[in-house]
Parts: structure tokens; sequence; C-alpha cells
């Protein structure tokens, strides 16, 4: 039985007393190891940990790899015509790190789902944009990567002297957790993975960096991101991160346990965190990580959409005469979520009810994991923005999504199906009334369809108050 998130902080802090085993140089590695662990690369294939190789086989190592890539034609974002772009623009006040999870349709272009007014209040003219992964739809934007890869280390010149140290104090940090010896071989080689992610990554950014001088950084999220703003501590460029999705008690990268405090300062955190609304401040103050003053509430920035009268019959018109209940799903829950929407499929059409099935996918997951829902007659997968299918559906239902926070904007009743694995974040969702919690072999019909949120929407969802960000570059 997979753990849940409550129970992996509570095995890890019980068996880690002393977090100053995660000490490197004048940083904590504390975040960079529980991405190892939490995340389990190792399952995910084969990886090459080549900074631990011994030097002349790491160096033979990334040599051949980089003719490999030349080879294949691999792209190195680092070329003369992207770098002098980036100059070109190097005195431009804010940076802003995008990771192109989600993005609007416009006739002009890809707007940021995040970024978007952000960077209307900011202004154009003071921003520069530098968007991750390689999804085919992504922003507007000055600068792209496409992954953090061994080849971009050779790319980015890493055998410079600070680059040479970072690893040194790596190394010697590993040594510790070896010797501390609570940690199984595979756990240690998860280890090992985070570490190099985390290598590259600083790598990277202070190759950016060597071009760009921005005075501000907005970023989503704080996690997997610790190479990052080490580049950016180092040259004391203050680093905002924006909220981009459910914040909860039992998170393992947000409310930290109060041992925490002791490194949090050193643990490569965001400087500060901006929120949508209090009820997420509230959830963050309840531990370690970022203090009351380190977290502002600025409203609820991402882009809003008000679909036309002729959108939302578009969209009824799939179904005529029928109800409609939205799934939306979430990464790495595809067999739940897929088990869950054929149950649905099948009661629905056993008792000839009136309803059926959109499926809203998570950005970045493939449609072919949901393939075994595809010839359901009653079910339907859209690829819609939130506030369209918000607006046109009776019902709502996810397992512990923001998505059931999104639904309340709207007034649409909410259900979360109950799978063991995650039963602390849907305890926070049941414990603050965002939705009914229903069994895999329940039907929401079957239940009240009155929504009864706990709080007013504003305090989750306060108005975006787009001063916070003007008055940076006024």
């Amino acid at each position: 039985m997979e753990k849940t998130f409550a129970e992996f902080k509570e095995q890890f802090y019980s068996k880690v007393k002393d977090l100053t085993i995660f000490d490197s140089g004048e940083y904590n590695l504390l975040k960079v190891v529980l991405d190892g662990l939490k995340v389990d690369y190792a399952s995910k294939g084969k990886i090459r940990v080549f900074i631990f190789y011994p030097s002349i086989i790491r160096k033979l190592f990334l040599f051949f790899g980089k003719m490999k890539s030349v080879v294949s034609g691999l792209e190195n974002p680092f070329t003369d015509e992207a770098l002098e772009a980036l100059k070109n623009k190097s005195k431009r006040q804010i940076l802003i790190i995008d990771p192109a999870g989600r993005v609007v349709k416009i006739q002009l272009g890809n707007i940021s789902f995040y970024f978007g007014n952000i960077i209307k209040a900011l202004k154009p003219e003071n921003v520069v944009t530098i968007v991750e992964g390689p999804r085919p739809n992504f922003p507007e934007n000055d600068f792209h990567v496409k992954e953090y890869n061994s080849r971009l280390a050779v790319a980015c010149g890493w055998n410079g002297k600070a680059n040479q140290e970072l690893l040194n104090s790596i190394r010697v940090t590993y040594d510790k957790i070896v010797e501390d010896s609570v940690f199984s071989e595979l756990e240690k080689l998860n280890i090992r993975i985070a570490l190099q992610q985390f290598f590259i990554q600083a790598v990277f950014w202070r190759k950016v960096l060597s071009v760009i001088n921005p005075e501000m950084v907005f970023l989503w999220p704080h996690y997997h991101r610790e190479g990052c703003i080490l580049a950016f501590r180092e040259k004391k460029i203050p680093v905002i991160e924006i909220q981009h999705g459910l914040i909860a008690e039992e998170d393992v990268f947000y409310t930290f346990p109060k041992q925490v405090e002791a490194i949090e300062k050193r643990a490569l955190f965001a400087d500060e965190i901006w929120v949508y609304g209090n009820f997420w401040k509230d959830q963050l103050t309840k531990g370690a990580g970022y203090a009351s003053k380190q977290v502002k509430v600025c409203g609820y920035f991402p882009i809003t959409i008000i679909p036309t009268d002729e959108i939302k019959e578009s969209y009824r018109a799939i179904f005529p005469e029928k109800k409609i209940m939205l799934v939306t799903t979430q990464t790495f829950m595809h067999d739940y979520f897929c088990s869950y929407i054929k149950f649905l499929s099948e009661d629905l059409r056993s008792r000839n009810l009136p309803y059926a099935v959109f499926v809203k996918l998570h950005p970045a997951e493939n449609l072919d994991r949901y393939d075994s829902i595809l010839n359901l007659d009653n079910v339907r997968i859209v690829n819609e923005n939130l506030d369209v299918l918000f607006s046109v559906v009776d019902i709502h239902i996810s397992v512990y999504s923001t998505t059931l926070f999104d639904a309340i904007r709207f007034g649409i009743p909410n259900f979360s199906v109950y799978f063991q694995p995650f039963s602390d974040y849907i305890e926070l969702i049941r414990k603050e009334n965002i939705a009914h919690m229903i069994h895999p072999n329940e039907n929401p019909i079957d239940f009240s369809l009155t929504p009864s949120y706990g709080k007013p929407k504003e305090y989750y969802y306060k108005e975006f108050d787009s001063s916070f960000f003007e008055n940076i570059v006024s």
C-alpha cells in the first residue's frame, strides 16, 4: 500500500533527527533530499548519476555525451543567438520563470495562465520571461529550455571553479548522509539523482545570470528548484514564489514540521510566497518553511475567462438534454480516476440517469493514460479552460485537487472520491467543508447537491490586487 503524504513526513522526520546532516557549505539540502525520496526518480528509468563518477570517468562520460548530442542534433539552448537575445534584455527589472504547465489561447498567441495578469501589471517591457518544459504549447517568452540534463551541464561550462566547488560540497554532503546509515540503498540512489538534478540546475541558472541581472524573480514552485534558488541567492536576488495549486498542512513541501525552523533560512526556500487568500496563508503558517511576514495575500491572479453563450451552448450540445458531471484528474493518479470514471459511466447508464461526464485532464498528463475510458459513450475528455467548464457543468468531482477549491468561485457542488493513499489531503477537503466525501462505488447524485462551503469564497480567493506588482516597477 502506498504511503500517504502524512505517513511519508512522519517516517522521514522520525528517522532523521539532525537535519544539519544535509548541510552543504552555507546551505542546507533538506528539500533536495526530500525531492529525491518523494519523486522516486529511480523508478522512472535508468539515470546515470555522473557527478559521483571518478573524475576521469566523469569527464569521459560528459565528453561522449556532448558528441552524441551533436550527432543526434540535440538542441543547445545556449546558442549565440539565444544568449544575444537575453543580453538585449539584461536591463529589465523582473525575471519570470514559467513551467508553462497551463496556457490560455487567444488570437495573438498563448498567454500564461499563472503569469499573464502578473506580466500585464508589471508591464511587459520590464519583464524577461524564461519558459521551461517540453510541451508543444507554451506562452510567449524570451528564452525556452526544454529540459535539464547532463548535456546542459556541458553547454554551461560546468568545469568552472564555482561549479567545481559546488560539486565537491555536494559529494561531501552525500558522504555524511551515507555515514548516517538511515537510508536504504534505493533511497540513497534517489538522493544521488536528486543531488545531480540540483547541481545541473544550479549550473544552468548560474549561466543565465552571467547574461542578465534581474532585481527580482517570480517563479513556482519553490520545491524541485533548489539549484535555481541557489543561483539567485548567490547574487542576492530576491525570489518570490507565486501560489500555483493546493497548499495543505499535510504537504511534503509546505507546512514543514517545527524542527525545520532551525535550518529553514539555509534550506533554499523562496524569500516570500504570494497567495490567493487568507486560507492559504493560514495553512502555510501552521508550520515551518515560511514565516507569516513572508506570506503575502495578493488575491487570485491567474487568468479568468468569461465564455460566450455560444461557447457554453457548444459544450452542452455534446450531450443534449443531459446534465454534466465534471471529473478533474491529477498527476500519477490515472488508474484511480479511470476506475472511478468507468464505475460512474456504468452506474449512470444502468440506472438511465440524465447525466453524462466530462473529464478534464491535468495539463501535465498524457491522453494515452486514459485509453480505457475513450470508448465510453457517456464520457468525453475535454481540453478546455476550467472557467469555461465550470460555467457549464452541474457537478464537480476530483480527489484532492485545487480544482475543488476553484469550484467555490462558481458555486458548484463538489465531491471528493476517497482513496486511502490520499486520505490525509482528502481529510483537509472534508474538514474545511470544501466537498462531500464519497467512496469509489458511490455516485454524487445519491447525495445532497447543495453546495455548503465552510467559509465565504473571499477567504480562499480574494480579488486580485494588481498594485502588489505595479508598485514594484513604479
